[in-house]
Parts: structure tokens; sequence; C-alpha cells
């Protein structure tokens, strides 16, 4: 999930506390690296967190720093909830994540980049707001139960058809 590039990132983000959400065989690795780094009392390993997460703690941004990502749920679920995100420019990250509108892309494992972009969010809370209310709106469109579900009907019928897109391609 690229945790460990995250928690390098934070040594160039002085003032930033970071949550990490979940549980795994990682946690003593981070926990490690974090200390290591100098930035242990700003990051905060919080275990597994019972879903909705976006219930239990309001973040500013939401970072997802995966090398590799199939769909990104982490990163829909912080849409819907109104926050930008900065994630990896892989997989389906950047099908969810609209660079510029939604939340920033950063290529994979660069901990500078990712500082880079969560500081230009941090540092402008209007457009961190302005990109949280496209992201909701975008999600709506795309991402609940009802919008999948009409997506994919309209997907079946144009396969069929001889006319098909992918049902959550926004272009």
């Amino acid at each position: 999930k690229g945790y460990d590039v995250l928690i390098r990132a934070m040594t160039e983000l002085p003032g930033c506390c970071l949550v990490l959400l979940g549980e795994g065989p990682e946690r003593a690795r981070l926990t490690k690296l974090a200390r290591q780094l100098g930035v242990e009392d700003r990051v905060e390993l919080a275990g597994w967190i019972p879903s909705p997460w976006t219930d239990h703690f309001r973040f500013d941004v939401i970072a997802v720093p995966s090398s590799f990502e199939g769909f990104g749920l982490v990163a829909v679920e912080a849409l819907l909830a109104g926050i930008p995100v900065v994630a990896s420019r892989v997989g389906g990250l950047a099908e969810i994540v609209h660079d510029g509108e939604t939340g920033l892309l950063v290529e994979p494992g660069d901990p500078s980049a990712l500082a880079h972009a969560l500081r230009e969010l941090l540092t402008d809370p209007a457009r961190r707001d302005v990109m949280g209310r496209r992201g909701r709106d975008d999600a709506l469109q795309r991402f609940t139960p009802a919008a999948m579900a009409s997506a994919y009907e309209a997907f079946l019928s144009s396969a069929i058809s001889g006319h098909s897109r992918h049902p959550l391609s926004r272009r």
C-alpha cells in the first residue's frame, strides 16, 4: 500500500500529523521506520476501524500511495465523504481521482512528490474544499450502488449492440 513512502514523506511535512488506518503484518516495520525517521510523534497507527471509517475521523486530505491498486475503495470512500485524495498514478486510482479536479496524482514510490502534493492541498483550504465538493459530486455520479448498477446496465446494453465503453469511465 506504500505506507512506508507516506511515512518518508512526513519528513518533509513538519507540523502535519498522519493517521494510518488498518491492521496488518507491516505494523512493527512501519512503527520502526517512523521512529528511525524521527516522525513517530506525528504518526499514529490507529489500527482497524469499523466501516465507515469516515464516521470516526475527519481528515483534511487522504493519501493513497499504493505501488499498485486494482480499484481503490479507500479513495472512493474519501471522495464520497468530500475529502480530496492524493494518490499514486497507478491502476484504478488514476480512474477514480481526476488530477487537479478531485485530488492530485503522483508517481508511485516518490516520497518527495507525495509530500509536495500533500503540502499543496494542506496549505490551500479553499482549493481543498473545491476539490472535496467536486470529488463528492463525481463519486455520487459514478460510485454509489445505484450509479454503478446503471453504468453496468448501460455497458452491457452497449456491448450487446457492439458499442462498448468502460462503465465507470468519465471520459
